[in-house]
């Protein structure tokens, strides 16, 4: 899907939207989720050219979007959408800090780099496929002798061994 328009929040750092060729619009809240948008707004069936959101007052925001054929569409941003959370800012600087740091580790190992992010007090354990395998075998045939223990119990009778 092609992205035909943009604009940050006049009142929330960590609020834009982004305007797309199959004319909905995507909310993305970088406090709430940073993978995918906030919400999708299906506006028109004509791409979006234009977004606009303007403050009327402390109580009231628009978002005026523009499409392909000429239309104007205003609608009214939600209060969650409009009034900042204590520390907004620095949660969103924060954030862009940590994005800088992580894509600078990336374009470090890609470049065969060593990186620049210190992981020396992680302790990172890796079993090999096989160990992993039959430590998950020997747990499953515990579970299922459990299981059947469990259902004997109960007066449960198993008609098929599986």
């Amino acid at each position: 899907m092609k992205l035909t328009s943009g604009f940050w929040s006049p009142s929330r750092p960590g609020v834009f939207f982004i305007g797309k060729s199959d004319g909905s619009v995507d909310v993305w809240d970088l406090l709430d989720k940073t993978h995918e948008p906030f919400l999708n707004q299906s506006v028109t069936p004509v791409p979006i050219q234009t977004i606009f959101p303007y403050q009327v007052s402390s109580k009231q925001q628009l978002l005026a979007i523009g499409d392909k054929i000429g239309t104007l569409h205003i609608f009214e941003v939600p209060w969650n959408l409009r009034h900042p959370s204590i520390n907004e800012i620095a949660s969103v600087e924060n954030y862009f800090e940590r994005e800088e740091r992580r894509l600078t580790y990336i374009e470090d190992r890609i470049n065969g780099k060593e990186s620049k992010m210190d992981f020396s007090k992680k302790e990172i354990v890796v079993e090999e496929d096989t160990e992993w395998e039959s430590t998950a075998v020997l747990a499953y045939q515990d579970y299922l002798v459990l299981e059947r223990k469990v259902l004997e119990e109960l007066g449960i009778n198993l008609v098929s061994d599986n």
